[in-house]
């Protein structure tokens, strides 16, 4: 119970301002007027149901990322295809080729070669040389091949399969999104522009393929055999340049 004239510390409000004390004496002669003789003790507040925390977000995948992870699935069902026997029989792995979405230029072979590789040994450092010449770093360029699979015996692609494969091209090229094509070969020229024209017909003029600026040239194989073709890859390389507004820093 309460008891309104029993003093504190000795008669002493010392904790309380005026103010305060005054207040308080009014209060409780308020509850006396109203009959109130016991105020209980307040308790501890009531605990608060528990709520589960909210669930974490994923941040939503850019549009980058969502035609690279289209990408990975599309090379998951190259890997996975049966529609050449000859090479399903004979290859050791696919090869997808690689590089950034949106890059500068996809540069098609025909098919990869030794060591399952798309532009292996010389014939890589050729194209190294040619993309420096370019100015191009490869970080700015995407690697591909007509078919997925190296033939036996270095043999050139065959018609049908090149066919079986056109569908996993086109489809790569409309996710990577390239600003211009490449096409080093009569195999990766013909593939794409569906033509069964020699590249000595296709070479020095911009094809289009759904938008696409396209060049056909000799692949850096043919020109590591025959040099006297170096000439003419350069002024194909210089167009492809022009063809998508860069400067050519080489000679």
């Amino acid at each position: 119970m309460y008891n309104r004239d029993a003093p504190s510390h000795g008669g002493r409000m010392t904790d309380a301002t005026p103010a305060f004390a005054d207040h308080l004496r009014r209060h409780l002669a308020a509850l006396d007027a109203a009959g109130v003789r016991f105020v209980p003790r307040a308790g501890p507040p009531p605990e608060l149901p528990a709520f589960d925390a909210p669930p974490e977000v994923e941040p939503e995948a850019t549009p980058s990322e969502k035609r690279q992870l289209a990408l990975a699935e599309l090379a998951a069902e190259v890997a996975g295809c049966e529609r050449c026997p000859a090479l399903f029989a004979t290859r050791s792995k696919t090869v997808f080729g690689g590089g950034p979405v949106g890059a500068e230029v996809c540069f098609l072979g025909d098919a990869p070669r030794d060591g399952d590789e798309l532009f292996p040994a010389d014939v890589g450092d050729l194209l190294n040389r040619q993309l420096t010449a370019m100015g191009l770093g490869r970080e700015e360029v995407y690697f591909a091949a007509a078919i997925k699979c190296r033939p036996p015996g270095r043999r050139p692609p065959k018609p049908d399969e090149l066919d079986h494969c056109r569908g996993h091209l086109e489809r790569q090229l409309e996710l990577v999104r390239p600003r211009a094509v490449c096409c080093f070969g009569p195999a990766a020229a013909q593939s794409l522009l569906g033509t069964k024209a020699a590249v000595q017909e296709l070479r020095g003029r911009v094809h289009d393929w759904h938008g696409l600026p396209v060049v056909c040239t000799y692949h850096p194989a043919q020109v590591l055999d025959n040099p006297k073709l170096r000439p003419a890859v350069w002024d194909d390389l210089k167009l492809l340049m022009t063809a998508i507004g860069r400067p050519v820093v080489g000679k």
